[in-house]
């Protein structure tokens, strides 16, 4: 018998029992254990003997905890047990990303850190996902208004974020270029703007922001002056950029009031905008191969996107693929529907993918949900 990747834990007398004085006593019978977790301990490459930390046990909830977000269902006894979605814990299992480094990780979300979990769940999409560098994380400023790449972001935009752990000051960097790392702390007129206790700040005095794509950076420090450098985020003043970016042909859209798959749609078919009711100006295809990214949303259904597009936010922000994440909600026609995870295929799509030119509107909507989407 082999044994990996398995969580032991918890159970009575013995995690392993076997007959005889040793497990290698009879020739005829031999087991391996590897990369598990086995309460007690045991001989083996990559065991522990760390409580897993299951997220609920006693209710036969055997999804490991973590800060970067752990699969809730409706078996849990979670506060809303009628949904499925990631909830995010206060600590994370050892267990996650110890599993056997030769072994593929399968469907794993990202962030999976490239390497399986041990446990019921691990190579799974279910598999809990790989907490960050934790002392960074907790540290460095975080949650930033507006969010990271966004554009449409209005000219008098106040911006915030949540300070780090012991951060008891803030240094602040605001500039036009990303050049944020070479600023002179001497020179607070520039693209260093001061050191302050507050967690938000004007970069326009109320003089509004020209529209253009503007970097910022907050670094945190504690009480004795250590300083964590922060991220550099960035925002757009003004509309996003247009170029090559599209759907695979599954992907439905609402013509003529029923949902299609886009490859079936034709041009001069009204399709249901943000704005009313548009024509379809011209479907555009594309043929090749391109680097396809799934985003899973809460409602459990996906939309393939072949290389980059423009998504609207719940804040009425545009944000492009490459800066959605986990926990943001996406604007659609009557609310806004929450990302579970983005996530790139493993390996490139190649075929046609389409995009639609809508006339009298630079929108449409996408997939079941009603997601806007702007005309890359």
């Amino acid at each position: 018998m082999t044994i990996v990747n398995c969580i032991l834990w918890g159970d009575t007398p013995d995690e392993l029992w076997y007959r005889g004085d040793s497990i290698f006593g009879d020739d005829s019978e031999t087991v391996v254990v590897h990369y598990s977790n086995i309460q007690g301990g045991f001989p083996g490459e990559g065991n522990i003997d760390m409580d897993p930390v299951f997220a609920d046990p006693n209710n036969d909830d055997y999804h490991l905890k973590s800060t970067a977000g752990r699969w809730t269902s409706a078996s849990s006894v979670e506060p809303d047990p009628e949904t499925q979605s990631w909830i995010i814990d206060q600590i994370s299992s050892s267990c996650i990303d110890a599993g056997d480094p030769d072994i593929p990780v399968g469907l794993e979300r990202f962030p999976n850190g490239d390497r399986i979990n041990m446990g019921a769940y691990g190579g799974t999409p279910e598999a809990s996902l790989s907490p960050p560098d934790l002392p960074v994380l907790y540290s460095q400023a975080y949650n930033p208004y507006p969010p990271d790449g966004v554009y449409n972001v209005d000219e008098d935009v106040i911006l915030s974020w949540t300070a780090g752990l012991n951060a008891a000051f803030h240094d602040v960097y605001f500039g036009k270029g990303n050049v944020v790392f070479l600023a002179d702390t001497l020179d607070t007129t520039g693209i260093y703007r001061g050191r302050q206790t507050a967690t938000s700040y004007n970069p326009s005095d109320g003089d509004g922001l020209s529209s253009r794509t503007y970097f910022w950076r907050i670094d945190e420090v504690d009480s004795e002056g250590k300083i964590i450098k922060g991220e550099v985020w960035s925002f757009t003043i003004g509309s996003p950029p247009k170029g090559r970016a599209c759907f695979t042909g599954e992907i439905p859209v609402w013509v003529d009031g029923k949902l299609v798959p886009i490859s079936k749609v034709a041009a001069a078919q009204f399709i249901s905008g943000i704005n009313g009711i548009n024509k379809i100006e011209q479907v555009q295809k594309h043929n090749g191969t391109f680097a396809c990214y799934d985003i899973l949303l809460e409602s459990g259904r996906s939309i393939t996107v072949a290389e980059n597009h423009n998504f609207m936010t719940d804040s009425g922000h545009w944000l492009s693929l490459h800066n959605l994440k986990a926990g943001m909600r996406l604007k659609t026609t009557n609310s806004s529907i929450g990302i579970k995870s983005v996530t790139k295929k493993p390996a490139p799509y190649t075929g046609k993918v389409y995009n639609l030119k809508i006339e009298g509107s630079d929108r449409y909507m996408i997939g079941e949900d009603a997601i806007i989407v702007r005309d890359y």
